[in-house]
């Protein structure tokens, strides 16, 4: 149950990205799609993250998408090449090259947002006022509270969590609002301690 609602939510993320632009759409079920012509930007979409929060109505889950902007002189030769070249052309670009994110707890409605070089904010459900958020000024493990993606118990992990590496560990379920909560200093970091995060998990909170 938890794929089929990704791709439904895929399919509505498609048919609204179709009406406003051209795009390369790079999303957890689908892979990557090509999406109407004259294509602009690349988007990296997690349509929901935290699924089986959703489905157990545990208000931790959310829609993370990121945007990047593909050049001009790229622009031009992808336009008349197939879907399988453009896929081959755009692997040059990597997580660096995203320009916004937008990650959306569908539970609460907060939305957490970021342009490049522009500062994040956070605009609360019911508020008017977004408000800029910062990192924690905490530098220290032993002091930190953190985010942990834990995929398989191992003994290395085991290790870490039993001997309090750290002041407090939360494992919440949807990496790309625990990184969100990382920006605004409500988690002083994030830790994927099996590095096996997907690109998808955590483009939108990475610009962030």
């Amino acid at each position: 149950p938890t794929k089929r609602i990704d791709l439904i939510a895929e399919n509505i993320a498609s048919n609204t990205i179709e009406k406003h632009c051209g795009a390369v759409l790079i999303s957890e079920e689908i892979g990557v799609k090509i999406i109407g012509h004259d294509l602009e930007y690349i988007i990296i979409l997690d349509p929901i993250d935290g699924t089986y929060n959703a489905l157990k109505d545990i208000p931790i889950y959310s829609t993370s998408v990121a945007i990047g902007r593909i050049n001009e002189e790229l622009k031009k030769k992808l336009n008349n090449m197939q879907e399988k070249e453009v896929i081959k052309h755009i692997k040059n670009y990597t997580i660096n090259d995203l320009e916004v994110g937008v990650v959306k707890n569908l539970s609460t409605g907060d939305l957490y947002y970021a342009k490049k070089g522009e500062g994040a904010y956070l605009l609360k459900s019911g508020e008017k006022e977004e408000k800029k958020i910062i990192t924690s000024t905490i530098n220290k493990l032993k002091d930190a509270s953190i985010g942990l993606f834990v995929y398989g118990l191992s003994n290395n992990i085991l290790d870490f969590i039993k001997d309090r590496k750290v002041r407090r560990i939360r494992l919440f379920g949807s990496i790309a609002l625990e990184m969100c909560y990382v920006a605004r200093g409500a988690l002083d970091a994030f830790i994927n301690i099996n590095e096996n995060t997907r690109l998808c998990d955590i483009a939108g909170s990475c610009v962030i």
